[in-house]
């Protein structure tokens, strides 16, 4: 199976909605959320939700910046997927 990551800029709650769907179909989604503070609280809380309810996960790469996961994919850092890396 061919893995997928998809990058999205969502502006509205409706663009919330097909990230769920992608969420819900194995797909993670790479998010930069709105400037828009009151948009952006009110995106984040439903893919939050959307997420835990499917038992993925999140992760905040920046300030604005997250990454939604179904169950299926494991997120991990360099060292904890390979070993000790050289310092």
């Amino acid at each position: 199976m061919l893995a997928e990551l998809l990058v999205e800029d969502p502006k509205n709650m409706d663009d919330a909605c097909l990230i769920t769907d992608c969420l819900k179909d194995g797909i993670a989604v790479f998010v930069r959320l709105p400037y828009d503070e009151e948009n952006a609280i009110r995106i984040f809380d439903f893919l939050r939700g959307a997420v835990l309810g499917i038992e993925g996960r999140f992760d905040r790469l920046d300030r604005m910046i997250y990454l939604f996961t179904p169950k299926d994919i494991r997120v991990s850092d360099l060292r904890g997927r390979c070993g000790k890396a050289e310092e």
